[in-house]
């Protein structure tokens, strides 16, 4: 995997072909979610030679995983998909508890949550509470 997002962030000649071997040596362990979070970054390339080819359970598997995982900044940006930990805060964003109550809903500090919520605010390119909430009901994740 790591020689692969190395190849395609030096834009190697041998990318495709480094992804190949990466997703190849993934499948024959099932590894779904290896593939989509170690290769977020280069998430298109990954579908397009899923879907160069005939698609099984694994591939499909793989593309659902990296559909459902697009909660990127406008999209697209740097910013990464959000953590599993981040849906979970957004879920609880959505219950309208406190910040102090989520916290101990899922055993962390009160500044460990607001430190998800700032993140989850930069990734999707918003600023109230309600909106990453709307947001992820939209994409379908929530």
């Amino acid at each position: 995997m790591l020689a692969a997002r190395i190849a395609c962030g030096r834009e190697s000649d041998d990318a495709v072909a480094q992804l190949t071997t990466a997703i190849e040596t993934a499948k024959v362990e099932r590894f779904v979610v290896a593939v989509t979070d170690d290769l977020m970054n280069v998430r298109s390339r990954v579908a397009q030679i899923l879907r160069s080819r005939h698609i099984g359970t694994y591939e499909q598997a793989v593309l659902d995983r990296l559909e459902s995982h697009l909660l990127l900044k406008a999209y697209g940006g740097e910013a990464g998909p959000l953590s599993d930990r981040e849906l979970t805060v957004v879920r609880y964003l959505a219950s309208r508890l406190t910040m102090r109550e989520i916290s101990a809903e899922i055993f962390v500090s009160t500044n460990t949550v607001k430190t998800h919520v700032k993140w989850i605010y930069q990734k999707l390119g918003v600023s109230s509470r309600t909106e990453p909430v709307a947001e992820a009901r939209r994409l379908g994740v929530l």
